[in-house]
């Protein structure tokens, strides 16, 4: 069982019934957050202009869910504080959350409270990326506006698949490096 999984089956466990209509959200909210952790890791302190892009991308494709999920949630006294935070301390504080949202001691409250605090990080990302990642240096690489366009369309197909039996994480990445390298090409 994959971290996504476990993080998800511990909510539905503890939840008695409360995420049944809104499972989906729950899965892609926990999704993106893996993917986010996923970047943050892989990418360290310094992701290039296509990184950062792709992640928005990524992020910005679970607005619906996020919302959907927080109305769903919004009467079980859960709380997230605002932060402003630079991007190492963002990093930092998101994958110590990350890694111990699948504690088996955490209660439901606190789980669901630490993952709309992950979402929040992951929307600050996006806020203090958007739109100056695209225009920064190095950003050339991303292509032209019908190239990114376009990536953005299958990107955003591609999450759409990864909802539960479609699409795996790992055919998505492969899917991605197979586009970096089209574009390179």
């Amino acid at each position: 069982m994959n971290r996504v999984e476990r993080i998800e089956n511990a909510i539905i466990a503890d939840s008695n019934g409360w995420f049944d209509h809104v499972r989906v959200d729950l899965h892609v909210t926990i999704r993106i957050a893996n993917d986010f952790y996923d970047f943050l890791v892989k990418f360290g302190e310094s992701p290039d202009a296509y990184e950062i892009v792709y992640m928005m991308g990524t992020i910005v494709s679970g607005i619906d869910e996020f919302y959907q999920l927080a109305l769903t949630s919004r009467s079980m006294g859960l709380s997230t504080p605002l932060l402003q935070l630079d991007f190492l301390t963002l990093r930092e504080q998101f994958m110590q959350r990350f890694e111990r949202i699948d504690d088996a001691g955490m209660s439901l409250i606190e789980r669901m409270n630490s993952l709309f605090a992950l979402t929040h990080l992951q929307l600050l990302f996006l806020a203090q990326n958007f739109p100056s990642a695209i225009f920064a240096k190095g950003a050339s690489d991303l292509g032209s506006a019908e190239q990114v366009n376009s990536e953005f369309s299958e990107l955003m197909s591609e999450l759409r698949e990864m909802q539960p039996g479609r699409l795996t994480v790992e055919e998505a990445a492969a899917r991605a490096e197979a586009r970096r390298k089209r574009r390179k090409a």
